[in-house]
């Protein structure tokens, strides 16, 4: 006789034994280790090195340097705008051109900078001819 199989059958919870988590460290073919076991005290993090065929411990390798792609510091600025436009009057494609070329500055990047760069004291935009111009007498200090 077949045996009939409930929604409630398929459902089953279960907890991990150890959940382990492997980042990059900031060092080359290095990476930090995390293990959390279940029913045991948690073991302190620790560096392997990549060292073919195998994954080596590092104890000289500080668990906490890890590699990120949070920057500190702005890579662009409204600044990287203002000092191409403080040499001459452009339209908004000219400055977008000049700036790419110049910084390497990706189009979302230039756009998000060109609305902060409306609200910049000194910088007029003509809205009929949608030329950019700077006018400030401290323009050559902008290197």
């Amino acid at each position: 006789m077949p045996r009939t199989l409930k929604r409630t059958d398929f459902l089953a919870v279960r907890t991990v034994d150890t959940n382990v988590s492997i980042t990059a460290h900031e060092l080359e073919n290095a990476f930090t280790l995390e293990a959390t076991p279940r029913g045991f005290k948690k073991i302190e993090p620790f560096v392997v090195k990549w060292e073919y065929p195998l994954m080596v411990r590092d104890c000289a390798l500080n668990p906490g340097k890890l590699k990120t792609a949070i920057c500190k510091k702005a890579l662009y600025t409204v600044r990287d705008l203002l000092t191409t436009l403080a040499a001459e009057e452009m339209t908004t494609r000219q400055l977008r051109e000049a700036v790419i070329e110049r910084t390497g500055m990706s189009r979302s990047m230039f756009y998000e900078l060109l609305q902060e760069l409306k609200n910049t004291p000194g910088v007029v935009v003509n809205e009929e001819n949608q030329m950019w111009s700077y006018d400030n007498p401290n323009a050559a200090t902008l290197k």
